[in-house]
């Protein structure tokens, strides 16, 4: 069987081919795919050693300088380069973060190695699109994607050789509704496959972010859904189909990139029109 990340990285591995504009950079972080693309393509894999933060960096340039760029490493390793992912989605620089192991993907690895609140801070970046594969056939599937239209894309990928889809799923739909009992479970994953195991009815989120207007419509016809989720509740999915089911008006600031200057209250009747309100 192959793991998600083997899979992902061979296809982004057979474009490189064909394509010198793509680069692969990895923070200390392997793949036995990833071997084979740096034996092919040895000036398209770039080593950034432990170095996340400078690794996101790099990228962004490289990005910005018209190459299709990829950062692979650990999912708790991605947290400490917020600031770089922020800047990078600042300048709308379409970089891919294949990040390996959300949620309690490193189990064994002890406390240092949980990421239970990436998707709350991946959600935060402007512009960005973030995806969980719940198998290796979406793996593959959001590995295509991102061939496609060039954009800041964040690719939660499991730890897992596990297939749920024997056929490939509606990438832009954003969500898979999988029949079975009980009241719906939404969530996204690891926990795609766990409660299946169970024979819930189970809504695969794998677009998390923008979430899928067709899901909530979907799921306003229940009187119940439930959520779970490997992570923190605040932020999370949980949080996102709450408020996309919510009623009420909720305001924020635009998510583009605020480039205007002025003062405090300047900023907000610009973001808001507050006049009008």
């Amino acid at each position: 069987m192959t793991y998600q990340r083997d899979a992902f990285i061979e296809v982004i591995h057979q474009a490189a081919k064909a394509d010198l504009s793509i680069i692969f950079l990895t923070a200390d972080f392997g793949a036995p795919a990833l071997d084979a693309f740096r034996a092919e393509c040895p000036k398209q894999v770039m080593h950034a050693g432990i170095s996340e933060q400078n690794m996101v960096s790099v990228a962004t340039g490289l990005a910005l300088s018209g190459k299709r760029v990829y950062v692979y490493a650990m999912s708790p390793f991605f947290a400490r380069c917020y600031e770089q992912l922020k800047v990078a989605a600042l300048n709308e620089a379409p970089i891919t973060v294949v990040s390996v192991g959300g949620g309690l993907g490193y189990a064994g690895a002890g406390p240092s190695h949980y990421s239970l609140e990436d998707i709350a801070l991946y959600r935060t970046l402007i512009g960005a699109e973030v995806y969980t594969a719940s198998d290796t056939t979406l793996a593959t599937q959001l590995a295509h994607l991102t061939l496609g239209t060039p954009k800041l894309r964040i690719i939660r990928l499991e730890r897992s050789d596990k297939v749920l889809y024997n056929i490939p799923v509606d990438i832009e739909q954003g969500y898979a509704a999988l029949k079975g009992t009980g009241i719906p479970v939404v969530t996204c994953g690891h926990l795609v496959g766990f409660f299946r195991e169970q024979g819930r009815t189970v809504y695969d989120v794998f677009r998390i972010k923008p979430l899928p207007d067709a899901l909530l419509s979907d799921l306003l016809e229940y009187p119940t859904v439930e959520t779970y989720e490997e992570q923190f509740l605040p932020g999370g999915l949980g949080e996102a189909i709450a408020a996309g089911l919510c009623r009420h008006r909720l305001y924020g600031m635009p998510e583009r990139p605020i480039i205007e200057n002025g003062t405090r209250d300047q900023l907000l009747e610009s973001a808001w029109n507050l006049s009008s309100i």
